[in-house]
């Protein structure tokens, strides 16, 4: 996929222009697949060149920043740039919202819930994987790989907080969709 994203990337920004809302779409793909491949350096210089592009485009192409400032933010995270990744993820949240992408905010405030649960600041990280187990499930099946991780991330949140006994019902819910949608032995 890479190669033909970058085929794409390079032709719409020729065609378009290298601040069309479309070739910033390309942009934030082709850096999705470079951090799937590995290659993370790549993934946050595209993610960066996209949120700078935003500042240029119509406003209805502010969506791909979104896209890109949650993408940014998440991998900020495995790098342990904490500060830098929450306000990537608070800016993408504020855009989705703004812009009334509603499936989305969940996503993100699921990455940063896992921000403040690597940071050791459960309390907060218990809030927003709450927030974000009850966004993610008004859009998404309860089987999709956004709220199942919300919801283990959630019961570890409260097991760390000390609330074990609250966090077990999201943890063995978790367990048992986990093994619905896996095949046997993974």
């Amino acid at each position: 996929a890479e190669p033909f994203l970058q085929e794409a990337s390079t032709i719409m920004g020729r065609t378009l222009g290298e601040r069309h809302g479309y070739h910033m779409a390309t942009l934030a793909l082709l850096g999705r697949a470079h951090e799937q491949l590995g290659n993370v350096q790549s993934a946050e210089s595209l993610y960066r060149q996209v949120i700078d592009i935003g500042h240029y485009t119509e406003s209805r192409y502010r969506v791909f920043v979104a896209q890109a400032s949650g993408f940014l933010g998440a991998l900020l995270i495995t790098k342990g740039s904490y500060a830098e990744a929450e306000a990537h993820l608070r800016q993408s949240i504020s855009i989705y919202r703004e812009l009334s992408v509603d499936s989305s905010v969940g996503i993100v405030q699921a990455s940063l819930a896992l921000l403040y649960f690597k940071q050791g600041d459960y309390p907060r990280a218990e809030h927003e994987y709450r927030e974000a187990l009850d966004n993610l499930r008004k859009f998404f099946p309860r089987e999709q790989p956004s709220p199942l991780s919300a919801a283990v991330g959630l019961g570890l949140s409260l097991t760390r907080n000390g609330k074990a006994k609250e966090g077990e019902p999201y943890l063995r819910e978790a367990l048992q969709i986990r093994k619905r949608i896996l095949p046997a032995g993974d």
